[in-house]
């Protein structure tokens, strides 16, 4: 005989989309569910009182609402990831980037010089805050969303 499936709260949930508001409709617990320790108890429901549940009127007119709501927050929360995207990607193509070609030797003395202050001082802000004069234009480069993500 085939051991009769039980359902926890988080297994309704995760099963058959119900919310917290379904939730309150559920009759009294007739199962008991063990977790990892028998000092872990959680109200179970048998699977034919679940079905007995899921056919109730209210529960399904629940479900269809909740399913809507879910729908309708998706969208807004997929629509605010896309303005946002490109508010930031018509940010950064108006950025300008200049770089001046430095002597190696001139190069090589300004890094070893914040590397040094580095090591001092511990403070990382010292690297990122070179004084390096900023004039000539990058050429052959573009930004793209795939430098973005």
């Amino acid at each position: 005989m085939a051991k009769e499936k039980i359902y926890t709260k988080t297994a309704l949930k995760r099963e058959f989309g119900l919310t917290d508001k379904c939730l309150a409709y559920l009759p009294p617990a007739d199962k008991i569910w063990y977790g990892r320790y028998k000092s872990q108890r959680y109200p179970a429901w048998s699977e034919s009182l679940i079905q007995d549940f899921l056919a109730q009127d209210e529960v399904k007119l629940l479900l269809v609402l909740a399913t809507k709501r879910r729908a309708k927050r998706q969208q807004a929360a997929q629509k605010a990831v896309a303005t946002k995207t490109n508010a930031l990607l018509a940010e950064l193509a108006d950025i300008k980037v200049q770089v001046e070609l430095l002597p190696k030797k001139k190069l090589k003395r300004l890094t070893q010089a914040s590397l040094d202050d580095w090591y001092i001082t511990g403070n990382l802000t010292t690297i990122v805050t070179m004084n390096l004069p900023i004039t000539k234009p990058l050429t052959g480069t573009s930004l793209t969303t795939s430098a973005i993500t």
